[in-house]
């Protein structure tokens, strides 16, 4: 089993942004940008590449496409399918995104950890 762990800045949307990954020590890995007018790019230390568009952009650093259009949904809270993708929002308010898929025998599986969208607040107490 394989495991990548990396911080990541995600910006605009799925038809215009920007995603920043950094390693666990906070080094620059790699840095995305897209925009419907030009291809996605892949800038890779001094290392700029383009791409066909975002899917494989994302195939090129994890080795799968990624679902960004719905990763977009579940970052707000919404359920949105991207077969063959499955996900569990049941941790979104605190701050949690599992998603997952079947790759031949191997499953992919995708955690995403984010500050908590709206933590509970204190219950006052009356004096």
């Amino acid at each position: 089993m394989e495991r990548l762990s990396v911080s990541f800045e995600l910006r605009g949307n799925v038809q215009e942004g920007e995603l920043v990954l950094e390693g666990p020590l906070g080094a620059r890995i790699a840095r995305a940008t897209w925009s419907p007018t030009g291809p996605a790019w892949l800038e890779r230390g001094e290392q700029k590449d383009p791409f066909a568009d975002l899917a494989t952009l994302t195939e090129a650093v994890v080795g799968q496409p990624l679902p960004m259009g719905a990763l977009f949904q579940w970052l707000h809270g919404h359920e949105a399918s991207a077969p063959p993708w499955a996900v569990d929002l049941t941790q979104w308010q605190n701050g949690r995104i599992t998603a997952w898929q079947q790759v031949g025998s191997e499953k992919l599986n995708i955690v995403v950890l984010f500050e908590a969208p709206n933590p509970p607040l204190p219950e006052s107490v009356e004096p």
